[in-house]
């Protein structure tokens, strides 16, 4: 197998990017692959890629099984702990590319990228969103909800059950017009709060809204907010739009 295949790649610094002959030998190493798993060229070329996972992965038989897979269905594809030149560990992204020369299988292609500071970010968020669901759950004297853009209810607290007189499995999933009058639904007030809370970033006022049971309750002061939660998939930034309403009887 060559150990060329272009230049192109070479300088890359943000994905390491080496080739595998057919057995799994490093047979040429770029920027990004120094600059990520710290070795130098010269100590990896001619060494079987096996030796950047973990002990416990290559007595499991991870390194052959992903060339197994990369060699039946063209690539291989995982997210895995690998280890740097030392010693210590980061979680990588992984794509193997099997490449075939006149229907010949003469090696493999093998892009690296760190993923550790996503994955703590990742962490990070997932923390704060559990501490935020506990504090909002414990809340009983106002009712907490979310709204997806169109909206429908999404998550439900301990307060909207108190006030509202629903639970959960009740109303996640219901638009959450059925809270006003049926006056005010024929006047359209749900669908403008919404459009209101989109076009300003908060929309507040006080009405009379309206119980499981048909009774009334109010004025109720209610706060809906606008808000854009970014995440990312595969890298690729997407926006969410959801509405934070919180309410509570005057």
């Amino acid at each position: 197998m060559s150990g060329d295949f272009g230049c192109w790649w070479k300088g890359f610094i943000d994905y390491a990017i080496y080739m595998l002959d057919p057995d799994g030998i490093i047979t040429n190493w770029n920027a990004g692959a120094r600059r990520i798993k710290g070795y130098e060229a010269e100590e990896v070329i001619g060494r079987h890629f096996g030796m950047f996972y973990p002990p416990e992965d290559r007595e499991a038989g991870m390194p052959a099984r992903s060339l197994a897979t990369a060699r039946e269905k063209g690539k291989f594809e995982a997210e895995g702990w690998r280890l740097r030149n030392d010693g210590t560990k980061f979680l990588a992204s992984v794509v193997i590319d099997a490449i075939y020369e006149d229907g010949e299988l003469i090696g493999f292609a093998k892009i690296t990228r760190d993923i550790t500071e996503r994955n703590k970010s990742a962490q990070a968020l997932k923390e704060s969103e559990r501490h935020f669901r506990l504090l909002v759950n414990g809340v009983i004297d106002y009712a907490l909800y979310m709204l997806d853009p169109n909206g429908i209810v999404s998550n439900w607290n301990a307060g909207g059950q108190r006030i509202k007189g629903y639970l959960p499995e009740e109303i996640i999933g219901q638009h959450f017009s059925r809270f006003y009058s049926p006056a005010d639904q024929a006047a359209g007030r749900p669908a403008r709060a919404l459009q209101l809370a989109l076009e300003n970033g908060r929309y507040e006022e006080e009405g009379w809204r309206v119980r499981k049971d048909g009774t009334f309750f109010g004025p109720a002061s209610s706060s809906i907010r606008f808000v854009t939660m970014t995440t990312s998939c595969s890298a690729l930034p997407r926006s969410h739009a959801i509405f934070p309403s919180v309410e509570k009887p005057s």
